[in-house]
């Protein structure tokens, strides 16, 4: 004889409910449903309808699965905190090492800068001495060409 699973469907229902603070009879219009079948469902009377559950697993953000094959306790909440924590920790790391790569990007971005203006200043310092070489030589072409006869 094959077992059957046990659903969690009817406990998590009153516990979504109560998590988020309302009585059976806002619960059940809030979903249009009786309230009679809300408590029905509770107590593990009756098997809710699996469109109720996909429109409450929707509105508060639970998968159907889990929704009938896990508790949705405090439990399961410290669970999620310990996911949370870790992915904290993780987006902390990641963020650190985008920090030290931006600052690496940076330093190297001075560097290239650095090149290019030492560059820029051989090129700057070659012509300038080649425009004062150019001015030595038109200088001294009147002092080669002086001529005793031009006294």
């Amino acid at each position: 004889m094959a077992k059957k699973n046990k659903s969690f469907a009817g406990e998590n229902i009153k516990y979504v409910r109560t998590d988020n603070g309302l009585s059976q009879e806002a619960f059940a219009e809030k979903f249009n449903i009786k309230r009679d079948n809300l408590a029905k469902y509770e107590t593990s009377k009756a098997e809710p309808d699996v469109d109720f559950i996909s429109v409450v697993c929707e509105t508060y953000g639970y998968s159907i699965e889990d929704f009938f094959h896990k508790r949705l306790n405090a439990e399961s909440f410290v669970e999620l905190q310990h996911k949370l924590a870790n992915q904290e920790k993780r987006f902390a790391d990641l963020q650190e090492q985008f920090n030290e790569l931006a600052a690496m990007n940076l330093r190297l971005q001075k560097k290239l800068l650095d090149i290019s203006d030492n560059e820029e200043v051989k090129k700057a310092t070659n012509v300038d001495a080649f425009r004062h070489t150019d001015e030595l030589s038109q200088a001294a072409e009147p002092a080669a060409g002086y001529n005793e006869k031009d006294k």
